[in-house]
């Protein structure tokens, strides 16, 4: 049964500025690994970031309604990691454990996480879908 939907669109040129912020500022949005594999080619650096950040809004639109009380956006963008497959294919993964830590979520309604991703060349976008069995 979906739970929950989310989805969210970034403008690519909002993120060229934070191709300059250092890693520690960005690692209170994105995971060091998240940060590395942006990095990787220069020209596609604020595409990758968007792309991050709009899973990262479109995850917290589709829990927003899940939580046992208001779940502020940097602590979900901590317990998130936006992973590739071998086939390029996204896997968001959410640190389930860490949420029902901080009391926000309960651990066994962990539900499943279905992302996908895309980009026009101005435009960052991802939907979320969150399923429960």
């Amino acid at each position: 049964m979906i739970i929950g939907i989310g989805i969210d669109s970034v403008e690519i040129a909002r993120l060229i500025p934070w191709t300059k912020m250092s890693k520690k500022q960005l690692s209170r949005i994105f995971s060091p690994e998240e940060i590395a594999y942006s990095f990787q080619s220069p020209l596609k650096t604020p595409e990758r970031l968007a792309a991050r950040f709009a899973a990262r809004e479109a995850c917290f639109k589709a829990l927003s309604l899940h939580c046992s009380k208001p779940l502020p956006f940097l602590t979900l963008c901590r317990a998130l990691h936006l992973k590739s497959l071998p086939s390029g294919a996204p896997v968001l993964i959410v640190d389930w454990q860490y949420l029902s830590e901080k009391g926000y979520f309960k651990p066994l309604l962990a539900p499943r996480c279905h992302i996908s991703l895309t980009h026009t060349r101005t435009t960052a976008t991802a939907i979320v879908i969150l399923e429960c069995n």
